[in-house]
């Protein structure tokens, strides 16, 4: 499927025993000891660098958490990330769909999927067909309700590429740096700046990376920003991507500078959690994001809740400003497809070009 054009290959059959009684404790065990079945979905010559993935798995129903329908495990060029905005809009389309899970009631229908950041509840509009079937609306929105997304710091000075520069970060299911392309290109002046965007793509999506990588190896820029609240999520302390942005279009590096075709979702929850503890979003009101790829694709994102959650006692104690962020978007199918692996291929595993 894809969703404002970026890929989910959803895996539905195939995957050995995911061992671990928490969703965090099985995104471990596939990390240690089934990746080379992600390089397999993902490496060429199966997929791509930009591909990406995401594993239907039983909910953490034994673990005490009787609120999830099912579970997901999501997978990249890299590794594996904790939340995907635009994975779970396809996903909310596909479980309608496929009939994997049983739903009594039409119109809109509730799912609630356990991502690695938690439950996030996805509302699909609905039909019922002749034959009895339940069948997603192409033509609406599926929605979903993020985590407790915060903005953690505003207006951050780094140092980068020689010079200073601002930067603010936000976790939204993920930590993120987002910048402005003013920012990030200070030496352009141009009123339009998704042709800016367009024109120096290449250059941004690379200034990007060396932005994400520069800070993933600063031990004091993790400890000191890439820091969850709830210290039973400690696997969420990590540095995800890069947004840039113009406010209204942008473009997301993530992972191993993988480029986000769609607005991305997660980031979407943390430019909107952003932009309610700036003062530019008031509750309930509704913002749209673009992607580079433009084609009037876009996701909505709106607080429709404010909340606080406890600092760690680590680095940080007081209480921090919360939201839960409602985003929607539509996706849609582009194939059904079976991998296979023949014992004398050299290319089992996989491969990736040089970025």
């Amino acid at each position: 499927m894809h969703t404002c054009g970026e890929p989910t290959r959803i895996i539905v059959k195939g995957y050995p025993p995911i061992k671990g009684s928490t969703i965090l404790e099985k995104r471990r065990y596939v990390q240690e000891n089934l990746d080379y079945l992600r390089k397999r979905i993902i490496f060429e010559p199966r997929g791509h660098k930009d591909q990406y993935g995401a594993i239907l798995i039983k909910n953490s129903n034994e673990n005490g958490d009787e609120t999830a329908d099912i579970g997901v495990l999501f997978m990249h060029n890299e590794g594996y990330s904790t939340m995907c905005g635009h994975a779970t809009i396809a996903l909310g389309r596909f479980l309608i769909d496929s009939n994997i899970l049983n739903f009594s009631n039409d119109g809109q229908v509730r799912i609630n999927i356990e991502c690695p950041c938690g439950i996030v509840p996805t509302f699909v509009d609905t039909i019922r067909l002749s034959n009895g079937k339940l069948q997603a609306r192409s033509d609406k929105d599926v929605k979903f309700h993020s985590v407790p997304s915060f903005a953690v710091a505003i207006d951050v000075s780094i140092e980068f590429k020689g010079r200073k520069i601002r930067v603010d970060i936000a976790f939204g299911g993920a930590f993120y740096i987002i910048i402005s392309v003013k920012e990030l290109l200070p030496d352009i002046v141009q009123e339009n700046y998704h042709k800016v965007m367009l024109e120096n793509f290449k250059y941004i999506t690379e200034l990007a990376g060396d932005l994400t990588e520069k800070c993933r190896n600063s031990k004091e820029f993790i400890q000191k920003y890439i820091i969850h609240p709830d210290n039973l999520k400690q696997d969420l302390n990590f540095l995800y991507g890069t947004i840039v942005t113009n406010d209204t279009y942008n473009i997301c590096i993530f992972a191993n500078r993988e480029i986000d075709r769609s607005p991305c979702g997660s980031g979407v929850s943390a430019r909107v959690a952003l932009q309610y503890a700036k003062g530019i979003l008031q509750l309930n009101q509704t913002c749209y994001y673009q992607s580079i790829i433009g084609n009037d694709n876009k996701f909505s994102g709106k607080v429709i809740k404010s909340l606080k959650l406890q600092g760690n006692g680590n680095n940080n104690s007081e209480e921090i400003q919360a939201v839960i962020v409602e985003v929607g978007g539509k996706a849609y199918y582009t194939g059904v497809s079976t991998l296979i692996i023949e014992k004398d291929d050299t290319f089992q595993e996989g491969f990736l070009l040089p970025n």
